[in-house]
């Protein structure tokens, strides 16, 4: 029997499955009568603009005042502290509550290099941001393996604890009744007035917001968003998340630091009782009420909760009360936030390549091997003595029933499940770790259920993809965050070309929004993106129509030229063995039979497979 190659993709597609066809009608109408958008750069551009327009409107209020010149710092102390929080808790999915030791250290650092150490009051915030950033990664070290309720009853902990500490230690903290400085922060001489340090502080929290801002839309923030939602997706593209979170920690604790330093430069004292646990569970709502979408977020909450909970004086003592009814109302009437409420009703009234290839360098030609593979669940034998190889520039099919082994020997190729018998070896490397240790030596994937973010753009998960090939290590990630400081477009317009190379020519459309085959394509445009040696692609053509079909085969072939491998596994036998030069049949976590595409589906073994009837299983 042979195969026509030379059959347009169409010609190969199996008929598509019920679900396939309703969710194709659905994305196809949710995109319909919507204009193609490009990468958002405008809408990046407002809120900075309205931050500095809002702050400005504040300091206006505060006036010479006294009394309001006191709520606008405590609004500037609330905003980064929540935009400490922001960092973990919005962008990376860690609820650590330890933010208010964090904004105490900030404070007791100022005060202490003032009255302890008799020094300018300047050097106690980056010293307090530096132990703020220690205490965050020990911390963070220490819960590693911790998530949701108990990482927040934890940290909890660590804050009460923090608390008790500083009444203890009256020597270097001045104990329960706290520390005061003699006299207001000094310049070279010259004392600035509270008018001056009140609205030294909106500009600060302006600049943290802007920054953080940008991080966020960064290649490195949309990675740790990516993260968040599909951490394996993001750790077979190479990058390690556990690094990603000790990052997000220190970055929030050294912001909430500095809201605390802001807070004891401006009183020129604090007290253990300044920053207790609510102001930790204030923070947690202030981007809720804000908006999640963008830092500026944070700093609308701030003034939210400054507001009902200090300033209204018909409150009295009601105002976290009040406060609650607005979270709920919040939530109810604009589950995105304040922010999220404008820029959705902005959105309805407005009118409408990759790095350069890796080189393989093996010496038999074998890019990947695996010999003697042997994977066990409980008393089920997944994989029996599986022995694999792919080379360079070659695809590899692997086909066979349900429950073959197929998906289990990527998962196990991949780092995804620890290898139980035999061993690997990536372009002669010993291929082990973790999945992120194996992206980084040119290893990708795609998953039989597409694993993307789905609150992420087109462009933005291809780009969690590209970080890995160029900053997997942590200090390629602290350098891509320094660079996402400085420009958020970095790689993101290259992604949007790969994506639209693929038939995806939307980049600002949400992964959430594709039909089913578009997310197979935006999974091999992500694989792509990492340039590999090696790309695994379990079920890449599933639900996925004629157009999606022959972007994909075109991608394969793509990584064929350069001289990479690819397995691939799919259930269509026309369309594995239209793209593959070797096929291997699996059966019961054995490998049944080897060969070209042509004799295998010739064999008696392919037959007895899918048809019925016996073979040597020996």
């Amino acid at each position: 029997m042979t195969v026509d190659r030379t059959r347009p993709a169409g010609a190969l597609r199996r008929p598509p499955t019920a679900e396939a066809e309703a969710e194709t009608e659905a994305g196809a109408r949710a995109g319909a009568g919507r204009p193609a958008v490009g990468l958002p750069r405008a809408a990046d551009r407002w809120p900075p603009l309205l931050g500095a327009a809002g702050l400005a409107l504040v300091a206006a209020w505060a006036g010479g005042s006294a009394y309001h010149q006191d709520l606008a710092v405590l609004f500037a102390v609330y905003a980064l502290i929540g935009l400490g929080m922001y960092v973990p808790f919005v962008m990376a999915g860690s609820l650590s509550m330890a933010y208010g030791a964090y904004a105490g250290i900030g404070a007791y650092a100022v005060l202490v290099a003032q009255v302890k150490l008799d020094a300018p009051f300047w050097l106690g915030w980056p010293a307090g941001c530096a132990v703020a950033v220690a205490v965050a990664v020990l911390l963070g070290l220490a819960t590693a393996r911790l998530s949701g309720f108990f990482l927040a009853a934890v940290t909890l902990l660590f804050g009460t604890a923090f608390q008790r500490w500083l009444v203890a230690s009256e020597d270097l903290t001045g104990g329960a009744s706290g520390m005061a400085a003699g006299a207001g922060p000094a310049v070279l001489g010259w004392h600035p007035g509270r008018g001056v340090l009140m609205a030294a502080g909106l500009l600060l929290v302006w600049a943290v917001a802007w920054l953080v801002d940008r991080l966020r839309r960064g290649a490195w923030g949309v990675t740790v968003r990516a993260a968040r939602e599909v951490p394996l997706a993001v750790e077979s593209c190479g990058v390690r998340t556990r690094a990603l979170d000790l990052l997000a920690l220190a970055t929030g604790a050294a912001i909430a630091s500095m809201g605390g330093a802001l807070f004891a430069t401006f009183q020129a004292g604090v007290t253990p009782e300044t920053f207790t646990l609510d102001i930790v569970f204030l923070a947690v709502f202030m981007p809720l009420i804000g908006g999640l979408g963008t830092s500026w977020g944070a700093v609308v909450g701030a003034l939210v909760v400054v507001e009902t909970t200090v300033n209204l004086p018909v409150l009295d003592d009601s105002g976290k009360l009040v406060l609650t009814a607005v979270v709920l109302a919040v939530l109810l009437v604009a589950p995105n936030g304040l922010l999220g409420y404008l820029d959705r009703t902005r959105r309805r009234f407005a009118p409408g390549a990759v790095r350069g290839g890796r080189t393989a360098h093996v010496a038999d030609g074998a890019l990947l091997r695996g010999t003697g593979i042997g994977k066990r669940y409980g008393g089920v034998t997944a994989l029996d003595g599986v022995d694999v190889e792919v080379r360079a520039g070659e695809v590899l099919g692997l086909i066979g029933p349900n429950g073959a082994g197929k998906t289990t020997l990527m998962d196990v190729v991949s780092g995804a499940q620890d290898l139980d018998a035999g061993t690997l070896t990536l372009a002669g490397r010993p291929l082990a770790g973790a999945p992120w240790r194996r992206a980084r030596l040119g290893l990708a994937r795609t998953f039989q259920h597409p694993q993307l973010a789905s609150e992420l753009t087109v462009a933005e998960n291809v780009l969690t993809g590209r970080l890995a090939a160029r900053h997997s290590s942590v200090r390629g990630m602290a350098a891509s965050m320094l660079r996402g400081l400085l420009s958020t477009a970095t790689g993101r317009d290259e992604c949007a070309r790969l994506a639209a190379d693929m038939g995806l020519d939307d980049p600002g459309r949400l992964a959430g929004e594709l039909t089913l085959g578009e997310k197979r394509v935006l999974e091999v445009v992500r694989a792509l993106a990492q340039d590999p040696q090696v790309m695994l692609l379990d079920e890449p053509f599933a639900g996925a129509d004629a157009t999606g079909i022959a972007a994909i085969m075109e991608a394969i072939r793509t990584v064929r030229r350069r001289g990479h491998g690819v397995v691939l596994i799919d259930h269509s036998v026309d369309l594995v063995a239209s793209l593959a030069e070797r096929v291997v049949l699996l059966d019961s976590g054995r490998v049944v039979f080897e060969g070209t595409p042509e004799e295998c589906l010739a064999s008696s073994e392919m037959r007895a497979v899918y048809f019925g009837g016996g073979y040597d299983r020996t």
